[in-house]
C-alpha cells in the first residue's frame, strides 16, 4: 500500500528543497565573488571568500587548488604549503600540486625542502621545461655541493633537451 503525503509533509519537503537550494546558490555565489575578487587581484577578499565557501564544500578539490594558488599570490607562502599538502594528500603525484608547493617552499627560503619536490615533479614530467628551469634555478640557490653538481648536470641535459630555451643565464 502506497503512503500518501500530507500538505505537512510535502511543505516540509519543499521548504527543505528551498533551503538546499538557496544555501547551495550563496555558496556558488562565494566561489563567483572570489573568482572576481582574484581577477581584480584583491587576493585578501578572495581568501576569505574561497575559505568560508570551503567550509561547506571541503572536498572541492579545484576550490582548494584555487586557495593555494591565492595564498602564493598574495604572499602568504605558509598557508599555500598547508592546502598544497592536503592537496597532495589526495593527489600525491600531480605535477601542478608538487610544483606549487616546491614554489611556495622556495619562496620562503626552504629550497632544501623544494628540492626533492621539483625533482620528483620532473622526474614525472620530464617534458616541461618549466619544472627544469625551477629546479635549475633552486638548486643553484643552494651551497651545497651535491646540488651544484645536480645544477651542471641537468644544465647538460636542459641545453640538449630544450636547446631553444635560453638557459644561459640558468646554467654555467
Amino acid at each position: 500500500m502506497q503512503k500518501q503525503f500530507s500538505i505537512f509533509q510535502h511543505q516540509r519537503l519543499l521548504f527543505g528543497l528551498l533551503l538546499w537550494l538557496s544555501s547551495s546558490v550563496l555558496f556558488a555565489s562565494e566561489l563567483s565573488a572570489a573568482r572576481k575578487a582574484i581577477n581584480e587581484m584583491d587576493y585578501t577578499s578572495a581568501t576569505t571568500r574561497l575559505v568560508k565557501y570551503l567550509e561547506q564544500h571541503p572536498d572541492d578539490i579545484p576550490a582548494l587548488q584555487l586557495l593555494a594558488k591565492t595564498y602564493a599570490w598574495d604572499n602568504q607562502f605558509g598557508p599555500a604549503v598547508t592546502i598544497y599538502d592536503k592537496l597532495l594528500s589526495i593527489k600525491p603525484d600531480e605535477i601542478e600540486y608538487l610544483y606549487g608547493k616546491a614554489q611556495a617552499l622556495a619562496w620562503l627560503g626552504k629550497i632544501h625542502e623544494a628540492i626533492p619536490i621539483l625533482e620528483k615533479a620532473w622526474l614525472l614530467q620530464h617534458d616541461n621545461p618549466e619544472i627544469l628551469r625551477s629546479l635549475l634555478l633552486t638548486l643553484n640557490q643552494s651551497k651545497l655541493a651535491k646540488h651544484k653538481q645536480r645544477a651542471k648536470e641537468l644544465g647538460e641535459v636542459a641545453r640538449k633537451e630544450f636547446p631553444n630555451q635560453h638557459w644561459e643565464l640558468i646554467v654555467d
